[in-house]
Parts: structure tokens; C-alpha cells; sequence
């Protein structure tokens, strides 16, 4: 039951971040509202920062891994500033839910160093 009850909780938070990123964060440019139609990866990525803990309010795992994949973007595109603020999100809320020593908080605690 447990095992089923995990899968389940892995599936809805897998759709909620694919929802956030493709209806969102990628259909929700507004267009209209920038100076060119031209929008750049690293734009997206400050629009996601800015809504993941308001878009996922009361789901503090999802929004954790979402923080978790934009810090990694961040990241590949040596924007580390703001990688290491992503990640200290993720690290702050798994360690609140599953705490400091939970593989997740770890994993963070590893990208931040």
C-alpha cells in the first residue's frame, strides 16, 4: 500500500512540474509585455524562480525539486549565483520535510559545495 501510495505521490508531482514548466511558465510568456519577441533560456528560467513558491504553495516537495532543476539550469549555463540560491531553496525545504540527513538534502547540500 505504502509502496503504491509513494508511486502515486512520485506521479503527481512529476505531472505538476511538467504542467508548470509547458502550460505555465512556456505558454504563459506574455510577449506582448517584452521589449522583442526574442526570450532567452536564462529569462524563463528568472520567470520560473520567481513563481515556483507561489505556484506550488502547500506542495513543498514539487516545489523543491522544481527549485532543484532550475538550480541545475542555472548551473549548466554558469550562472552559479543563482544556481546556489535555487539549490538552498531546495536544501531548505527538504530538509524541513524530510530532513537534514534525507538523501534529497544531502544531494543539495553536495551541489552547494
Amino acid at each position: 500500500m505504502r509502496a503504491r501510495e509513494g508511486a502515486e505521490a512520485e506521479a503527481a508531482a512529476a505531472q505538476a512540474i511538467n504542467d508548470f514548466l509547458n502550460r505555465d511558465l512556456l505558454a504563459g510568456i506574455q510577449l506582448e509585455k517584452r521589449p522583442t519577441r526574442d526570450v532567452s533560456l536564462l529569462e524563463l528560467l528568472d520567470d520560473a524562480a520567481r513563481e515556483t513558491d507561489r505556484r506550488f504553495a502547500g506542495q513543498p516537495e514539487t516545489a523543491a525539486r522544481v527549485h532543484q532543476s532550475i538550480g541545475e539550469s542555472y548551473f549548466n549555463l554558469s550562472k552559479y549565483a543563482h544556481a546556489r540560491e535555487q539549490h538552498g531553496k531546495a536544501l531548505q525545504l527538504f530538509s524541513q520535510l524530510l530532513g537534514r540527513g534525507s538523501a534529497p538534502a544531502l544531494a543539495e547540500i553536495a551541489r552547494l559545495a
